[in-house]
């Protein structure tokens, strides 16, 4: 079994509010703020904090933002919101198995928010 993601993120999509805006609403700095790819809306972007232990953090930020999301999600001032876990795919294997702990996606999912995963081709020290 492979180790847990090496990086963290609460994705934000469909922003229709302003930068200042939704830091005010959701009491943090964004990292990324930028315009969607197609329209008018924005993406938004934060860092999970995830210290020595990824998935205390993703129970933190779920729980620090959770009902924000949900106020936001509920008057159309942002879309979709998903953890998104970033790991690392050692290129000389051909098949890696990562575990999402159930309690991670019950507390995710109690939330309206998705879990995603990005999968990055490489050795720990291309991605680090």
């Amino acid at each position: 079994m492979a180790s847990p993601p090496f990086a963290v993120v609460l994705r934000i999509s469909g922003v229709a509010v302003s930068q200042s805006d939704l830091e005010t609403a959701l009491g943090v700095g964004l990292v990324r703020y930028e315009p969607a790819r197609a329209g008018p809306l924005h993406y938004a972007q934060i860092d999970v904090l995830t210290k020595d232990d990824p998935w205390a953090g993703i129970i933190d930020c779920v729980e620090r933002f959770g009902s924000q999301i949900q106020a936001l999600k509920k008057d159309r001032s942002i879309g979709r919101v998903s953890i998104d876990l970033a790991v690392s795919f050692d290129e000389r294997f051909a098949v890696v198995t990562y575990n999402l702990p159930s309690h991670i996606a019950e507390a995710v999912g109690r939330q309206g928010i998705d879990v995603e995963f990005s999968v990055y081709v490489g050795s720990d020290d291309v991605i680090h």
